[in-house]
């Protein structure tokens, strides 16, 4: 069984979760549908956030320029990043002029794959696309792989766990330092967090 944990913190907690999402966060969804779909539809990325902010996209490790060409597979890996400083940020940016100067790494348009079910995509976030959009996607859920998530509760500190202030796996309340020791199954656990509201 799949285990769904739901973590309470407070707003100051919060982003001491965002390595998550540089190491590598899980979303589901249909397959055969553009980036541009893919990240407004499951990610819950503004279209407007995308075209302006996220100024450079890798999909399999090459850059992309057109996010409506480009049709996502299960198994594929995101990466999101904001402006990135210097002649590499300005030669990665999506259909920036430099853009030619990197033809033979950047990931070429395809046709749709024949989707015929939900598939599975790895996204990363990175500097200022992290501290953007990072709160409503823990907030909306993820899927992390168990390898990294036990890691992130192993290598934390007591005052970590002392910071939660709810936690149910399954739908059961939990003590927070029951994660010190969290074991679940093989497979990818999905994790929410939602921030305590101030009074």
């Amino acid at each position: 069984m799949e285990n769904r944990l739901h973590l309470i913190v407070s707003p100051p907690d919060l982003p001491r979760f965002f390595q998550l999402l540089g190491a590598g966060v899980i979303l589901r969804g249909p397959m055969g549908i553009s980036i541009r779909q893919f990240l407004v539809q499951q990610a819950g990325i503004d279209g407007g956030y995308l075209d302006g902010r996220i100024q450079t996209i890798f999909y399999d490790g090459k850059p992309v320029d057109d996010v409506d060409a480009t049709y996502v597979h299960s198994g594929a890996t995101l990466a999101l990043s904001a402006a990135m400083p210097g002649v590499l940020g300005a030669t990665m940016r999506k259909g920036g002029y430099y853009a030619a100067m990197r033809h033979q790494i950047t990931h070429r348009p395809g046709q749709a794959v024949l989707s015929g079910g939900e598939g599975k995509i790895t996204l990363k976030l990175f500097n200022l696309v992290t501290r953007e959009v990072g709160r409503s996607m823990l907030k909306n859920g993820v899927w992390i792989g168990p390898d990294l998530l036990f890691s992130f509760f192993d290598a934390q500190a007591d005052d970590f766990f002392n910071n939660i202030m709810r936690l149910t796996v399954d739908g059961e309340p939990k003590p927070p330092n029951a994660l010190k020791t969290f074991s679940g199954t093989g497979e990818p656990h999905f994790i929410r967090i939602d921030c305590a509201v101030s009074t």
